[in-house]
């Protein structure tokens, strides 16, 4: 399941407004206004991403009428890497995809940037399901993850997902990390034993 998407009738009603949350931020849609006031028969619907929180606020008068579908990728025909990369070519850039790429780009031209060189490195702010392998999140990639991702290729880089494992040994004040480019099955290993397999496997 990668998301929803919520279909709202025309029913007269006042209240019911969808909120919606995700990365520390809060929007409101209310569909019922925005409905009222069309000129014609006319009904809303909103795409909502997996891990986008929605809470919906109680109905004061009227009925508010829905759908809901759940949205999911056939696992069967999830995009690789190569395919998801020609597919992106044909993407319209998200409204601050630019502002990035131009970001990103003056970074690398500034000649105190990363003078040593090094490993630039951008968490994903979405959640991706995952099972026995990552290389089909390339093909999953979502909103500011896909923008970055396009980015860094529009570039001239070719950008790899990693794992980030995090362990903290109880004897340290802070935790320590490895990021590789595969699934770890720990099943039959103690949290304990984490400590020892982890930093063996550096990339």
């Amino acid at each position: 399941m990668f998301g929803s998407l919520i279909i709202v009738f025309p029913t007269p009603h006042e209240g019911g407004t969808l909120l919606l949350r995700n990365g520390g931020h809060t929007w409101s849609f209310d569909h019922g206004k925005e409905l009222a006031a069309a000129h014609e028969p006319s009904i809303g619907y909103l795409a909502v991403l997996y891990d986008t929180e929605h809470e919906v606020e109680p109905v004061i008068s009227g009925h508010r009428v829905t759908l809901t579908y759940n949205l999911y990728f056939d696992e069967h025909n999830v995009p690789g890497k190569d395919l998801a990369s020609e597919h992106r070519k044909h993407i319209t850039p998200l409204p601050n995809e630019r502002t990035f790429r131009e970001a990103f780009e003056a970074s690398l031209e500034d000649p105190e940037f990363l003078v040593d060189g090094g490993t630039l490195g951008f968490g994903l702010r979405h959640v991706y399901p995952i099972k026995d392998d990552i290389k089909h999140v390339y093909g999953l990639l979502k909103g500011s993850d896909a923008a970055v991702y396009r980015s860094a290729q529009a570039l001239g880089f070719e950008p790899i997902l990693y794992v980030l494992y995090e362990w903290q040994p109880p004897w340290m004040k802070s935790a320590e990390g490895v990021l590789i480019d595969r699934l770890i099955d720990f099943d039959g290993y103690s949290p304990e034993d984490w400590v020892s397999i982890l930093p063996r496997l550096y990339v």
